[in-house]
């Protein structure tokens, strides 16, 4: 019975030709792109994390503050959940920083070190908020010993916007993607539906199962799917080679693997649920023409 199936399957892909290419080709390009927007979201994640980390803040305290009360802020600011990293920078370093900075010694010209003590804090990822970030401003700037607060961070809070903004372009061309080609291999089975529709009835008058009328659509679909999955595959596979040849230092076997599975479950998903949609109009019912 399967040798059955697999022979009117493969006799209703060859009365198809152009629309099972179209087919084909359009379910490799929903499965890169399916799994291009996986991996494109979880980079962009990765990167918005760094980016957000990177958000830092100068205060500066007030000429010859209390050690105390320096101490008293450092602890405030360490017990602080928003933040992830908080450094103390003392007169002495700033001046040392300075000087690597810019390659300037100011002594030549002052006898005294003008440059202020301060604290240099870091935001972790999901407390970076332009709300978040200005309210802790305003909280630190009450301070007494507290002369001034800096931080630039609207390019950061641009390119954050910028990758939030990227993840649903790329949610909705994946979608758009897959819609195609489920809809494709839909067309494609419901075609072949058609050009079989006289022995489709004979079929049904000789006492054929509904299971025997549906399966080599089910067959269609998945072979549709693998056939896809192996030229997705494949392209990823070149993919990683040529961009092995930049980045010599990052192993894409694993992600090889893990795409490889990826890929081949959903050439097989989008080919399967394509055919199951067109199955659900065929019926032991005899149709007229």
């Amino acid at each position: 019975m399967i040798i059955f199936y697999l022979k009117e399957t493969f006799r209703s892909i060859k009365r198809s030709k152009l629309a099972s290419f179209i087919t084909i080709i359009s379910l490799s390009i929903a499965i890169l792109a399916t799994n291009m927007s996986v991996v494109l979201v979880l980079l962009s994640n990765k990167i918005d994390d760094e980016l957000k980390e990177r958000v830092e803040l100068d205060i500066f305290l007030v000429k010859d503050a209390p050690s105390n009360d320096i101490q008293t802020l450092g602890s405030q600011l360490r017990k602080d959940k928003r933040l992830h990293i908080v450094e103390f920078i003392s007169k002495e370093k700033a001046e040392i920083n300075f000087i690597k900075e810019t390659g300037e010694d100011f002594k030549s010209i002052l006898e005294a070190n003008p440059l202020p003590a301060s604290y240099r804090v870091k935001f972790k990822s999901q407390s970076v908020d332009q709300n978040i970030i200005e309210q802790f401003v305003n909280d630190i700037e009450k301070n007494n010993i507290v002369d001034e607060v800096i931080y630039d961070y609207s390019t950061i809070i641009s390119l954050i916007n910028f990758i939030s903004s990227s993840k649903y372009i790329i949610f909705v061309l994946s979608f758009v993607f897959v819609f195609l080609a489920i809809y494709l291999v839909y067309s494609t089975n419901k075609l072949q539906i058609q050009n079989k529709f006289e022995k489709y009835n004979t079929m049904k008058l000789v006492g054929a199962k509904l299971s025997t009328l549906k399966i080599p659509i089910y067959f269609t679909g998945f072979i549709f799917g693998v056939i896809a999955s192996v030229i997705s595959i494949t392209l990823i596979i070149f993919l990683s080679e040529f961009i092995q040849r930049f980045y010599y230092n990052f192993n894409f076997i694993n992600y090889i693997y893990i795409s490889s599975l990826i890929i081949f479950f959903l050439g097989v998903f989008y080919g399967i649920l394509g055919s199951i949609i067109t199955s659900r109009g065929i019926s032991l019912k005899i149709n007229k023409i």
